[in-house]
């Protein structure tokens, strides 16, 4: 497998920033239209050139709020891709990253049973994750999700291959926050490129 594409908690994309909050908008969103083609645009690529897709929910959000996020990208022609049977769609924890494989001491076996049943964990995502030769992070929040997700990623999968994050690709509400999980995960060892950058990559490694 050449290309492993991780969309980490995509819903984020559908997330506007207010000033009591956020408020979660169905349908596009014209003030980020411009990046929402492009992640279309590099699904589409991805798909085309054989790349293995997983689309993280998640998983830790009630049942309602659920529906909310699904339905958000739903509605929106640029995101519904997300649905495809092409791409595998899985749970994760509110911070992006798997249930570990044994119960916490602090975890009742209430939660622990929702835990097992909608997120998936440590050693059930290493098996489905196999051995690409590029690995791509993109989602939201850059700042929180994705940092979360890539850096677990990077300490605990990571078998050699090259791992990007593509900013550009990438929700964020915060300028700090996201100029500060860059230089972390950088120090884990994950580049950051351009979408131009990823685009091409995409092509070389299929090529």
């Amino acid at each position: 497998m050449r290309n492993l594409i991780n969309v980490i908690h995509p819903h984020t994309y559908k997330m506007l920033k207010k000033e009591k909050g956020f408020t979660l908008n169905v349908g596009p969103c014209e003030e980020y239209a411009e990046r929402d083609k492009r992640v279309s645009s590099f699904l589409h690529e991805a798909i085309d050139s054989g790349a293995k897709i997983m689309h993280y929910q998640n998983a830790s959000a009630n049942s309602l709020n659920r529906i909310f996020m699904d339905n958000s990208l739903k509605f929106d022609t640029l995101y519904k891709l997300l649905f495809d049977g092409r791409i595998e769609t899985l749970g994760t924890t509110s911070q992006g990253i798997p249930a570990p494989d044994i119960k916490p001491t602090f975890i009742s076996d209430e939660v622990w049973k929702y835990l097992r049943e909608e997120i998936i964990s440590h050693s059930e995502l290493e098996s489905k994750i196999g051995k690409p030769s590029t690995t791509f992070f993109i989602g939201g929040v850059l700042e929180n999700c994705v940092e979360n997700f890539a850096a677990y990623y990077a300490l605990n999968y990571k078998n050699g291959e090259r791992t990007i994050c593509v900013p550009e690709l990438c929700a964020s509400f915060n300028e700090d926050g996201a100029r500060d999980a860059r230089k972390k995960l950088i120090e884990r060892g994950i580049e950051m490129i351009s979408y131009d950058e990823a685009i091409n990559l995409l092509h070389r490694n299929n090529s």
